[in-house]
């Protein structure tokens, strides 16, 4: 399925998205087309998953540490997925 080629009806949307890796996997590739790009390093590759699917970068932690604690100052909560 391509950007904007969603499902018609819930038998498409069912075939389509069986659980929810694959509807993970599809709003991945949405966001991502060339693969995972980290915003605060910039570093493309595969990324990690948390326990709860949330994707974060393996670049080494001081150069992504500003972005992923942004501290007080920050107006909304950085989230990758």
């Amino acid at each position: 399925m391509t950007k904007g080629d969603f499902p018609h009806t819930h038998r498409e949307f069912v075939q389509e998205f069986p659980d929810d890796d694959a509807c993970a996997a599809y709003l991945e590739r949405l966001r991502w087309p060339e693969g995972f790009c980290c915003p605060a390093c910039q570093t493309v590759g595969m990324p990690c998953r948390q326990t709860r699917g949330r994707l974060f970068c393996m670049s080494p932690p001081d150069i992504r540490d500003d972005w992923n604690n942004p501290g007080e100052d920050a107006d909304t909560p950085y989230d990758l997925v």
